[in-house]
């Protein structure tokens, strides 16, 4: 099986080398609006730039053209100008960055759908699409799982969720995250908060909400191991591109699987699956197949994939 959009290439490796050359000159920048930074992307009006602000605080400096999630962006539009899905899931929707991103193409309209456990970031998604005039962007407070399981109460940290009140030990975040928030001043965030929350699956919300979705992103720190086999029967059926990252061993050793494995029945689907590297650095980036066996899927580093 091959999405309709795989199937516009010869081999995965001429689609690999297009989808290249698109992110490498994406005309993707950061400017300045009145007087705040603000992303420049093709098509769209100025969009408020919201990433960590760290780097300029410590040196004094603007942020340069090496964007992290351009590359990310540039696979998105990439998939809309070329396949037209009507239908868009943003799991682990976060402030809502992709979500905007495709509800601000004046070329297309598409129904986008943002999945996220914390009010926070959903009330976060609402006011900059009311701020932008965005139309078509339903907010679900939900996380993604192998099937519907109704309301619960969960416990989310700032990477970590849990079905129960967590113990000191179970909650302590590593050392980096620490880091960050104390330096930002965002120790408190390091608490973890009880919500009210549905536990859904990718099937049975596209069986409740159709037309099926035609593109996916994912990133949801490990748990996209509990979520793929949530959507299998999705997949089977409606062949989405799936835009995924994954992320370091330990995010899967709570659910028993490693990074390679929770990845094969995508590979067993007929999924190509295209691994971006250097993708933080797009002008550089490096677009390869990559088959279930590769090694880069068993490396210890946060990485992003292209089903196709």
């Amino acid at each position: 099986m091959l999405t309709q959009f795989a199937l516009r290439f010869e081999t995965p490796a001429a689609l690999a080398a297009a989808l290249q050359r698109h992110i490498r000159t994406y005309p993707a920048a950061l400017g300045r609006h009145n007087g705040r930074w603000v992303l420049r992307l093709p098509g769209r009006p100025p969009y408020p730039w919201r990433a960590p602000r760290l780097r300029i605080r410590l040196r004094r400096t603007p942020p340069g053209s090496n964007l992290g999630e351009v590359a990310e962006t540039a696979v998105l539009d990439y998939v809309l100008d070329r396949s037209g899905p009507t239908v868009f899931y943003d799991i682990g929707a976060s402030s809502g960055y992709f979500a905007h991103i495709a509800a601000m193409r004046p070329d297309a309209i598409i129904g986008v759908h943002a999945f996220d456990l914390s009010p926070t970031d959903l009330g976060a998604i609402e006011r900059t699409a009311a701020a932008l005039h965005l139309k078509g962007i339903t907010i679900h407070q939900t996380g993604m799982g192998r099937s519907d399981l109704g309301m619960r109460d969960i416990w989310v940290s700032r990477t970590r969720m849990f079905d129960h009140q967590p113990t000191d030990a179970e909650m302590r975040e590593p050392w980096p995250i620490r880091a960050k928030l104390a330096l930002t001043g965002n120790a408190a965030k390091l608490a973890p908060i009880r919500h009210r929350v549905h536990l859904d699956s990718i099937d049975a919300f596209a069986a409740r909400n159709p037309p099926a979705p035609g593109l996916i992103k994912m990133d949801i720190d490990g748990y996209e191991a509990e979520a793929l086999p949530g959507g299998m029967q999705t997949f089977r059926s409606a062949h989405p591109v799936l835009m995924v990252e994954i992320h370091r061993a330990r995010f899967y050793r709570r659910f028993g699987t490693g990074r390679p494995d929770f990845l094969r029945p995508l590979f067993a689907l007929g999924y190509t699956a295209l691994f971006l590297e250097n993708r933080t650095r797009h002008k550089t980036v490096h677009v390869i197949p990559v088959g279930p066996d590769d090694p880069r899927l068993s490396r210890e580093q946060t990485d992003f994939l292209v089903f196709v």
